[in-house]
């Protein structure tokens, strides 16, 4: 097993990859 902190980098950086793609598909509404 991976230690805990490889887990919460992975886990973050897929969250970016989803924040960065989300952004990309809407425009922004602001």
């Amino acid at each position: 097993m991976p230690p805990p902190r490889t887990i919460i980098a992975n886990a973050a950086t897929e969250h970016n990859k989803r924040e960065a793609d989300s952004r990309r598909q809407e425009p922004d509404r602001q």
